[in-house]
């Protein structure tokens, strides 16, 4: 059982609100498991058992470690909420937790996510019920967080202003008199360099009717070579009103530089300058540059977002919230450009690499030859129903 009181939650100037909540937790044994990379793994079933709490760890039975097909669960319930009329507060879900280096799987049934981690925080979409399941071996878990958003209108001379004005998701910053407002998060993760079947979008795969993902090649076999994947998403209720009659398109933009000119730290104090166009490559699974499937020091590769269009109900919008992974091999990287903007990330396996959502993304080997793909992206739709 958790609480916090003295804050100002709701946007009034008062230190006087207050919420609380209760996290569940607990541990099943014996669970199927079929796993791989990406969102083709399940854990399914299993028999509940004694979750074992000791010091700053999350055990199963009489062990502070999990060992492989033991799962432990998270939710969260009894969320209660002190603060000015008409203002709430909802989960957004469970986002990170510390583990140590292994195979794992997020979730459960065949929407669940394979991943394997190195020894550290392990960062993911948020979830309401985080189950996490090891693969192979015994490890140890810790350090789950999760996040909420309080929400309500604060009524001036004018017109109701939505709050918070920071939120995991865009909101307009005016809300009509009337109506409620309706937002949904849009992801899609796995763009390669030559599509296949590992994208999904809205958890829909390309393989299914309802997604369409072509790939054009602009300015060919020149310097300025780039190349735009057209996604469309169909069939869907994206705006809340429980029909699947809308959609959603969009342009992946990818391009590449040059002789860039960057310096290497752990933080914001990397740098990424300049650079000219040249070629980029797409071959296999594998985005690169300069006729080249891998990404080397000196080169940059770069994701924009162009010619977004939403067929919803009227006064729906999409706006796209970012890039925010990649799956990376072994080594140093420079995320954006500019100093004391670029971010320096080295990564100690061949993984998913997290950041915060760039609407631009800037990527850099500042070390060695490396190989990057499976693109993570999202938008938020929303509207007032």
């Amino acid at each position: 059982s958790i609480s916090i009181s003295g804050y100002d939650l709701d946007g009034g100037g008062k230190p006087d609100d207050s919420i609380s909540f209760k996290i569940r937790l607990r541990a099943v044994y014996d669970v199927s498991i079929f796993m791989c990379k990406g969102f083709c793994a399940a854990a399914n079933g299993g028999t509940p058992t004694q979750l074992k709490v000791h010091d700053i760890y999350f055990g199963v039975k009489d062990d502070t470690r999990i060992k492989a097909r033991e799962s432990v669960i998270f939710t969260v319930e009894d969320i209660s909420l002190t603060a000015e009329p008409g203002f709430t507060a909802e989960f957004d879900g469970f986002t990170s937790m510390y583990v140590t280096e292994g195979s794992y799987i997020i979730g459960e049934g065949f929407q669940a996510e394979g991943r394997v981690a190195p020894t550290g925080r392990m960062h993911f979409d948020p979830i309401e019920k985080l189950r996490l399941t090891p693969m192979h071996s015994t490890e140890r878990l810790r350090d789950v967080i999760g996040r909420f958003t309080v929400s309500g209108y604060i009524l001036d001379s004018e017109s109701p202003t939505v709050f918070p004005t920071r939120s995991p998701t865009p909101l307009p910053t005016r809300a009509p008199a009337v109506g409620t407002l309706f937002s949904k998060n849009v992801q899609f993760i796995n763009l390669r360099g030559t599509v296949d079947t590992a994208f999904r979008i809205d958890g829909v795969s390309v393989r299914n009717s309802r997604v369409s993902v072509t790939r054009a090649t602009e300015n060919e076999n020149t310097d300025n070579q780039e190349y735009v994947y057209s996604i469309t998403l169909r069939w869907r209720d994206l705006d809340g009103g429980g029909q699947t009659n809308d959609s959603l398109s969009f342009k992946v933009r990818f391009r590449a530089l040059k002789g860039v000119t960057y310096k290497r730290c752990d933080g914001f104090c990397a740098t990424a300058f300049g650079g000219t166009p040249t070629e980029a490559t797409a071959d296999n699974a594998q985005f690169g540059a300069d006729n080249r499937t891998t990404l080397v020091p000196g080169n940059s590769i770069i994701f924009t977002v162009e010619d977004i269009s939403l067929t919803a109900d009227p006064g729906f919008k999409a706006e796209f919230d970012g890039f925010k992974s990649m799956w990376t091999t072994a080594g140093h990287y420079v995320i954006g450009e500019g100093e004391g903007v670029a971010l320096g990330r080295y990564m100690g396996s061949n993984t998913r690499m997290w950041f915060d959502p760039v609407q631009e993304l800037r990527l850099s080997s500042s070390a060695s030859t490396e190989r990057v793909r499976d693109l993570i992206g999202s938008f938020t739709v929303y509207g007032y129903r």
